[in-house]
């Protein structure tokens, strides 16, 4: 547990939140290198894994 700790201080926190709003929600997770995607509506992103119009609800 103190190893953990140790990273959430050395990162400024364990994950970084891209985007959030009414459409989606996009999450990197520090520790994992993995950026996670939930997309509530329609919508259009455009990132470096990504790069495409979403029509309908997904995670």
């Amino acid at each position: 547990m103190a190893q953990l700790a140790e990273k959430f201080r050395a990162n400024n926190g364990l994950y970084q939140v891209i985007r959030k709003d009414k459409d989606v929600h996009i999450i990197y997770d520090k520790l994992s290198q993995i950026t996670g995607y939930a997309f509530y509506q329609p919508a259009v992103i455009d990132d470096k894994w990504i790069k495409k119009s979403i029509s309908r609800p997904s995670l």
